[in-house]
């Protein structure tokens, strides 16, 4: 008797030995779907981190307009500007803008600003550092603005950096 037999169809499969064929998937199939899910959620996550912090930079913006306009008024009540946050806000803590994102300050610029005799000042800068989760943002990491309503940021290496306004 021959090792082969000739099945209905005419194929030759060796008899005592059949080749089965599970319904799964193999070990190699699996890790290259996990390998390519991990790189797609290690895109998505990196993309959506870099989102939330450009949506977090408007908190600084709309926080030092505000102090800005805050600041005008001072300025048009008492005659001079408010040398520190807590006089326009009337707080001892520290000053964070509305969504919690950023740390404000008032500087008293120098130079031609310096203050009068009477102690007041006439001119100022303001800052946003970022705080929080926020910090991680190397590329815009400081807001400032000044009396004159000139706008700038500097990134994490005291550079300027373009688009943060």
């Amino acid at each position: 008797m021959s090792a082969q037999r000739r099945s209905a169809l005419g194929h030759s499969t060796e008899i005592g030995r059949t080749r089965r064929r599970s319904a799964g998937f193999s070990l190699i199939e699996l890790l290259v779907v996990l390998a390519v899910t991990g790189v797609l959620l290690t895109a998505a996550t990196l993309g959506f981190r870099q989102q939330q912090q450009r949506t977090r930079r408007a908190d600084a913006r709309v926080a030092l307009l505000d102090l800005a306009a805050l600041q005008a008024e001072q300025r048009l009540r008492d005659g001079h500007y408010a040398a520190t946050e807590q006089v326009l806000v009337g707080s001892d803590g520290a000053r964070h803008s509305p969504g919690g994102h950023y740390l404000l300050h008032i500087n008293p610029a120098e130079g031609d600003c310096d203050p009068a005799d009477d102690g007041h000042y006439y001119c100022y800068v303001l800052s946003a550092r970022p705080v929080g989760a926020q910090a991680q943002d190397g590329h815009c990491a400081v807001f400032l603005m000044d009396h004159l309503g000139d706008k700038w940021a500097l990134d994490a290496d005291g550079e300027m950096g373009e688009g943060c306004w």
